[in-house]
């Protein structure tokens, strides 16, 4: 389903609750008043710095799987 005109990118998160990106607060508010629609609470989220660094990260792979080759003779092991 892609998206029609200039609606912004949201998902309803819960009965009640919708999530919108990519338009200000305060652009939400005047948009849902044109429609007639009443607004109970709005409120900006921020990602917390841990969520910022993961979404930055995500493709960064510290360690990596590796097997250790090892001589069949002699020497020791500990």
């Amino acid at each position: 389903m892609g998206r029609r005109g200039n609606r912004p990118p949201c998902k309803n998160l819960r009965p009640g609750v919708l999530d919108v990106q990519g338009l200000e607060a305060a652009e939400i508010g005047e948009r849902a008043a044109a429609a007639g629609l009443v607004l109970h609470e709005l409120f900006v989220q921020e990602a917390s710095l841990e969520e910022a660094f993961m979404e930055l990260t995500r493709d960064a792979v510290e360690y990596h799987a590796t097997t250790a080759e090892f001589p069949t003779t002699g020497g020791t092991y500990r």
